[in-house]
């Protein structure tokens, strides 16, 4: 009887608690890094009004950049939209050889600006066909580019009902594509409302922009996003190149105007456009140079010229900063926080005597009318497991921010730049500082999850107790029983 009551206890306390189990182990893999390969997906705006936009092409052009930068394994496409869909680049992995033919598509090819309407939903449809059935090894992110909005149809109504069904579609579907939309609004006259929406929706990035000049740069960003890089840091035109690097690429941005510029690495060897070694690579078109080195020698490079350029060196190390991400739209007032760990030759470092000599901190940054602001600044520290909690400020301001992760140790440095657009509710102040000693949702319900294991846990062992001491005194008694029975006879 005992036997039978506490296999009856013990599998229905299983049955219960296998799916909290369940659940707790989907949450610390939500909050997971996977190293996601990117995979860019392009929409660009065709229709007719772009031949005033962007009289240069430059929404093609500026594609050159990307497509270089681009990293062999990571996959891309490119579609043009108006009334129909056409694929522009092909869909693909990224190699050698769909690079040399994506190239020559930039460089070659003339949009016919001939469509009526921006079909964006069919656009989106047609760019992620495959999203119910995707490869685990991609992380998807979309651009689309236009300078007007949703269109349809002739008329405004069909036009609202359409632009309503896209965004109720996108909030069904999102969390299980999990597709970030960034979007970009050419010219004043783009529908900034929708394509906020759609890149808040999606946790995507929204950018606006009256230049088609900075389209390159912007695709970048996106690329830059998607993959997670990480960056050295350019203070005034100088850079440290560590030990671990095998290679680096640096990208300089700066005026048109044929400014010499060389890069001097710390041996003194100078490189420029018609001087290369072996082991570099020079590229130069109208607004930025691409310069790659493999096997560089350690030390401060820099970049010499009358004028200070903007730039971005990104490395090949033994040595990497690795996060769980951050969304890039966010609502004002929402609590966040991810985690950070470094590697080193793909192994995680847990040794407290490393980590306690490396400095990482969080910077915040306001955007206020393209006046930065340093909103916040935080140092942390390592937790036992090796990584480290970054609490993001609770926002309390709609805007543009800018988060940045630097990690610094004897000889290296390692930057992650964040950026986020936080939306807003309701109006209110900025106020970084409430809510930094609160844990986010997520935290707060795997400890309750702990704790109602261990209240389950104590309440189990108090029943079985109560079972096993009733049951024993029910056998002493009917042991009495029968011994009274045997007296007697």
């Amino acid at each position: 009887m005992l036997l039978r009551i506490e296999k009856y206890v013990l599998s229905s306390c299983f049955a219960f608690l296998l799916p909290i189990v369940f659940v707790f182990q989907s949450e610390i893999v939500l909050c997971a890094d996977k190293n996601l390969i990117p995979d860019i997906r392009i929409l660009i705006d065709s229709t007719e009004s772009m031949q005033k936009s962007d009289p240069k092409n430059l929404r093609i052009s500026g594609l050159r950049l990307l497509v270089k930068l681009l990293p062999n394994g990571a996959k891309a496409g490119v579609w043009l939209f108006s009334d129909t869909i056409l694929p522009l680049i092909p869909h693909g992995i990224v190699d050698d050889d769909w690079r040399i033919e994506a190239l020559q598509i930039v460089d070659d090819v003339d949009i016919e600006n001939s469509g009526q309407r921006a079909n964006i939903p069919k656009a989106l449809a047609k760019a992620l066909h495959d999203t119910s059935d995707l490869d685990s090894r991609y992380r998807i992110g979309v651009i689309l580019l236009t300078d007007g909005g949703l269109e349809v149809s002739s008329s405004p109504i069909d036009n609202a009902v359409a632009s309503t069904k896209l965004l109720n579609d996108l909030e069904i579907n999102f969390p299980d594509n999990n597709v970030p939309i960034h979007t970009i609004g050419l010219k004043q006259g783009a529908d900034k409302r929708l394509l906020r929406n759609l890149a808040e929706k999606t946790s995507g990035l929204f950018e606006q922009s009256d230049k088609p000049e900075e389209l390159a740069k912007i695709y970048l960003k996106v690329l830059d996003i998607l993959e997670n890089r990480v960056f050295v840091t350019l203070n005034s035109n100088r850079f440290l190149i560590d030990e671990s690097v095998h290679e680096f690429t640096l990208v300089v941005f700066g005026p048109d105007d044929g400014s010499a510029i060389e890069i001097v690495s710390p041996d003194g060897a100078s490189y420029s456009k018609d001087r290369v070694s072996n082991s570099s690579a020079w590229f130069e078109n109208k607004g930025y140079i691409i310069f790659t080195s493999s096997s560089p020698v350690a030390g401060y490079w820099s970049i010499k010229s009358d004028k200070f350029y903007q730039g971005r060196i990104t490395v090949v190390s033994d040595l990497n900063i690795e996060t769980t991400g951050f969304p890039n739209s966010i609502p004002v007032a929402s609590e966040r926080e991810f985690l950070v760990w470094v590697n080193f030759k793909k192994t995680k470092i847990t040794d407290p005597e490393v980590l306690s000599s490396l400095d990482l901190e969080l910077t915040t940054i306001a955007d206020l009318a393209n006046s930065p602001k340093i909103l916040d600044i935080q140092k942390m520290t390592p937790l036992e497991s090796g990584e480290f909690r970054v609490v993001v400020p609770s926002f309390q301001k709609a805007g543009r921010y800018k988060l940045t992760l630097k990690l610094a140790g004897k000889n290296f440095s390692r930057v992650i730049p964040y950026y986020v657009d936080v939306f807003a509710l309701t109006d209110s102040d900025i106020d970084t500082r409430s809510n930094l000693g609160r844990i986010p949702s997520f935290i707060l319900q795997s400890n309750t999850i702990i704790l109602v294991f261990n209240i389950l846990l104590i309440f189990l062992a108090i029943f079985l107790l109560f079972i096993k001491r009733i049951t024993q005194q029910r056998k002493e008694r009917w042991q009495e029983m029968l011994s009274s029975d045997n007296r007697l006879n």
